[in-house]
């Protein structure tokens, strides 16, 4: 007597659907959409490009978790996603389109643990249904949100390039990116600040640098502290004590007073770190005044 066995039927129609790299976007359409997840993760390992860009064009849930599923040595696949993000933009299906979140941060591994690996293929919407973001942002139907953290060190990944290129082609999309914790090491300021001309200062919600030149970084960065205002924890550590020869006990007064003087806008900071050559006894009167 033969046993009637959902999952082996829904892994065959899934094959065959991987099989063909120039999947018709009808295919999709008709596709339950329990079964989206298995797929994408399918098709993402696979590294199926072209099936890829479908999928988040015809995704049909609000949150993609897609940090998750990167690998460091590959790029290829980032690259898909967010051609498939320009494909939604730019053929006006994001007003018919249910996507709210696509979410670079390496979160929610549950996500694709319990819903693509499920052999039942039986959910509930619930947990697809909720925005996995913080509550510090705003929730609006557009535009589309790109979250993200960011590990800076010495240099741009080939990641962060890819991202950061296509952040900058994007500006005339409905897409808002959001960095919500952030780390630079010793990073060239010209590059500190195209990321924060990008990403936008106010969603950031933990910082933490580490910098050589602490007098230097707190001149050009002091606007982008004061427009932070959900910053929650700030970590600032001088890695090289040195004194500079034309840093003179004036200037580094002056450029901490401006730096400092940002703090009282940061209502929501609760953890604060400082540990610079630069601050005098009485920038921290002004500190904690």
């Amino acid at each position: 007597m033969s046993t009637y066995n959902p999952p082996a039927f829904r892994h065959l129609a899934l094959e065959q659907l991987l099989k063909n790299d120039a999947i018709d976007f009808s295919d999709l359409e008709n596709l339950p959409d329990m079964l989206f997840p298995h797929l994408f993760k399918e098709a993402f390992n696979g590294r199926h490009t072209e099936i890829l860009k479908g999928m988040v064009v015809a995704w049909p849930f609000p949150y993609l978790p897609v940090g998750p599923l990167l690998k460091p040595d590959n790029v290829e696949m980032m690259q898909a996603v967010l051609a498939g993000i320009d494909k939604l933009l730019t053929e006006n299906n994001l007003l018919k389109g249910k996507l709210q979140v696509l979410d670079f941060r390496d979160v929610h591994q549950d996500f694709w643990d319990i819903w693509a690996g499920r052999e039942d293929g039986v959910c509930s919407a619930d947990i697809l249904s909720k925005k996995q973001v913080p509550e510090s942002i705003p929730a609006l139907r557009q535009p589309l949100q790109v979250v993200t953290n960011l590990s800076l060190f010495f240099s741009l990944n080939k990641h962060q390039k890819c991202l950061l290129q296509w952040a900058q082609k994007s500006k005339d999309y409905s897409v808002q990116l959001i960095c919500l914790k952030m780390t630079i090491f010793d990073l060239p300021p010209e590059i500190i600040i195209e990321v924060l001309n990008i990403f936008q200062p106010n969603y950031i919600e933990e910082l933490e640098v580490h910098t050589k030149q602490v007098l230097s970084f707190l001149c050009f960065f002091a606007p982008f502290l004061g427009q932070m205002r959900h910053l929650l924890k700030f970590d600032l550590n001088q890695i090289d004590f040195e004194f500079s020869v034309v840093d003179t006990m004036t200037d580094a007064k002056k450029c901490a007073a401006k730096f400092l003087s940002q703090f009282s806008k940061l209502n929501h900071l609760r953890h604060l770190y400082m540990n610079g050559a630069y601050f005098s006894y009485d920038n921290m009167k002004e500190l904690f005044r």
